[in-house]
């Protein structure tokens, strides 16, 4: 895949983090209450599930240090 901002060639990779915790996003300067997040709020679809481990598929570029992801995001 080639990166939209420079044109270089991206690494595939992945996000992951272990399955303790849920994968979210939260705006810039916003906070997720724990209610929010009992609620769903700010989860990333398009987690893949391991025993031990989940993760989202992502493309990174060494170049320009961006990183691409397909997901949506609940609640948002």
């Amino acid at each position: 895949m080639l990166c939209p901002y420079c044109s270089h060639e991206m690494k595939e990779g992945s996000i992951r983090c272990d399955v303790r915790t849920a994968v979210i996003w939260q705006e810039k300067d916003k906070k997720r209450s724990f209610s929010d997040r009992l609620g769903g709020q700010g989860l990333l679809s398009g987690v893949e599930k391991g025993f031990f481990h989940q993760w989202i598929p992502a493309a990174y570029c060494r170049d320009c240090r961006k990183m691409i992801l397909d997901t949506e995001v609940s609640g948002v």
